[in-house]
């Protein structure tokens, strides 16, 4: 697959599937990473919580908070496979525990705009380190 790995600041996507417009990245986030905020104007995703501590934010609510997602229940965290939807054009942020995480991207790209990482349909001031756009491989 083409422009299937990415690399930036404390972050690794890998595209693990991809079909028509639609496409799935798994995300895995270094222990303390902060994804500042950020939207991706053309993308409409799915986030799918898989393993570690991620506080998640959107438009300034927290929608998954690390110490829910801390909880056990039996092997599993309590909540494994939580989704939360992000719209295109809508803030969000993310903060990752002293363990990281990883999290599945589950996506709908529009027509032609090219199907590469979120990464790249990124509106934001901040970026991921001084070095994010030239840093996305």
């Amino acid at each position: 697959m083409d422009n299937a790995i990415h690399f930036v600041e404390g972050l690794h996507t890998t595209v693990l599937w991809r079909e028509g417009r639609f496409q799935v990245e798994m995300v895995t986030c270094a222990p303390g990473t902060k994804i500042p905020p950020h939207s991706h104007p053309n993308v409409d995703s799915f986030e799918v919580n898989l393993n570690g501590g991620v506080d998640f934010f959107i438009d300034g609510r927290r929608t998954i908070p690390l110490s829910v997602l801390n909880r056990r229940n039996g092997d599993h965290c309590q909540w494994y496979g939580l989704a939360v939807r992000v719209l295109p054009g809508v803030q969000h942020w993310a903060e990752f525990g002293p363990n990281g995480g990883t999290f599945l991207s589950v996506q709908h790209w529009p027509e032609g705009i090219p199907m590469t990482a979120v990464g790249f349909d990124w509106d934001g001031e901040m970026t991921m380190g001084d070095r994010h756009s030239s840093r996305i491989t």
